[in-house]
């Protein structure tokens, strides 16, 4: 398990990587990015077998989300209309409800009348909740089918997470403890950090705000570290109980929110592709179908796409003459 973690921290290390090649207008550093999006996805899927470890046929048969999705690949390459389209629907719709009901509902009737369950299905819900989101980003990155609907669907880390905040605050009411505060705000922060990306790549509005409230969370779950480590001298892990996961996404979401802030003062370069004017890339930016100001966003960029379309049209045919 220890050598997963490390190499998702390993692949985010990349997608780093990709995005500052963007910065300095390289798109093949950027193409990095989606693949090692989709390699995290595996490994956090790897992560939750663990959770279910001593169901060993059960574990494996998790890779059922996977095996449908590259079938439907294989479709795609000779067949890219309707029986593409159909076969990627179910792969997704098959892959996901295995994970998603059918092996939590066989555990749950299997260890109901124990008394000490071997799962613990916060962690497992994290987990295959968390695994959505950089599939989903692959699947947006290459325009394939689904991306939408599992970005969408990463929205519902927020169900565990509200548990594990609910179960922070009472053991905070009960020891009056920085640590569980801290802890609070670090399941805080993951969710609105989620909600924030999905808003994002969504073209959603409300994207900014929710952005605004996670920087807000982080700087207050930042303020309670140093409290308690300068001022308390807590001496013990303030990630105590929490999955290492979590740290691990906690630390990436970190890293955002910084870039975000520098964002906000302009000391951050935009990400933006050489391949098609900034300008152009920027209304597709912040185009969405919700507000009238992205409708406009959108129409100007469909305009942009049109004339430059035919300006190469017209250039390919004067080079021809």
């Amino acid at each position: 398990m220890k050598r997963n973690q490390n190499l998702i921290i390993f692949f985010l290390c990349l997608c780093v990587v990709g995005f500052f090649a963007n910065f300095a207008q390289n798109d093949y550093g950027m193409a990095i990015v989606p693949y090692a999006m989709l390699i995290i996805g595996v490994l956090m899927l790897e992560l939750l077998r663990h959770t279910i470890i001593e169901y060993k046929k059960l574990g494996y048969s998790l890779y059922i989300m996977i095996f449908f999705p590259v079938l439907s690949m294989f479709i795609y390459v000779y067949d890219k209309g309707d029986t593409y389209f159909i076969v990627s629907s179910i792969a997704l719709f098959v892959g996901y409800l295995h994970n998603l009901i059918i092996v939590p509902l066989v555990i749950y009737f299997k260890e109901r009348k124990t008394r000490t369950p071997k799962v613990n299905f916060r962690n497992y819900f994290e987990l295959i909740f968390l695994c959505l989101v950089p599939v989903a980003v692959y699947l947006k990155f290459n325009h394939l089918f689904g991306g939408g609907v599992l970005m969408g669907a990463s929205m519902l880390i927020v169900i565990p997470y509200l548990l594990n905040i609910i179960i922070k605050f009472k053991e905070f009411l009960h020891n009056k403890s920085g640590l569980y505060a801290f802890q609070i705000f670090v399941f805080l922060y993951i969710s609105f950090s989620v909600l924030g990306t999905v808003f994002k790549m969504q073209h959603w509005p409300g994207a900014t705000l929710i952005a605004v409230i996670t920087l807000s969370i982080l700087l207050i779950s930042i303020l309670i570290l140093i409290y308690q480590k300068l001022v308390n001298k807590e001496k013990s892990n303030l990630f105590e109980s929490m999955q290492p996961i979590t740290k691990i996404v906690f630390g990436t979401f970190c890293v955002i929110g910084v870039w975000l802030s520098l964002k906000f003062v302009d000391l951050a370069p935009a990400v933006y592709s050489d391949e098609d004017p900034t300008a152009m890339q920027w209304f597709k930016a912040n185009a969405n179908d919700f507000t009238k100001e992205g409708k406009e966003f959108q129409r100007k960029y469909d305009v942009y796409k049109q004339n430059l379309n035919k300006f190469g049209i017209e250039r390919n045919a004067e080079f021809r003459k």
